[in-house]
């Protein structure tokens, strides 16, 4: 089994780094907006906006698996950054689990209640993937 989990790390490891931005390159401009999604307080999301002039930590979230990130979002709260040079954001795709979207939305406004300084985002379309 060891054997066959080195076989593919080897195998597909290339195509995974091929696949990742490169450090210092700047990324195409992503709109979220309508049925392909938008901020959770409502209207659209603009990447090249949302992530200038600050330093970002980015969160893309399967509703299925949303406690994996828990430590990392516990801990980014309790460095309490400035808020005019730090941020948070975190977009759910939506289009990812058997969860109803009316259920994940009610969750994510409850988030954003909590997290105001939180950027929240849903992706309808599986736009960042």
């Amino acid at each position: 089994m060891k054997k066959l989990m080195i076989a593919l790390l080897i195998t597909f490891l290339p195509f995974a780094l091929m696949a990742a931005p490169k450090v210092g390159r700047i990324l195409s401009p992503v709109v979220l907006e309508g049925s392909k999604g938008g901020l959770v307080k409502g209207g659209a999301w603009d990447s090249a906006a949302s992530f200038k002039g600050k330093v970002t930590l980015f969160f893309y979230v399967d509703p299925d698996e949303k406690s994996l990130n828990a430590h990392a979002v516990e801990a980014f709260k309790k460095e309490k950054r400035e808020s005019k040079k730090f941020q948070a954001v975190v977009v759910i795709n939506m289009d990812s689990t058997w969860l109803p979207n009316s259920a994940i939305e009610s969750s994510l406004e409850s988030s954003q209640k909590e997290n105001p300084n939180t950027i929240y985002i849903k992706d309808m379309k599986k736009a960042l993937v």
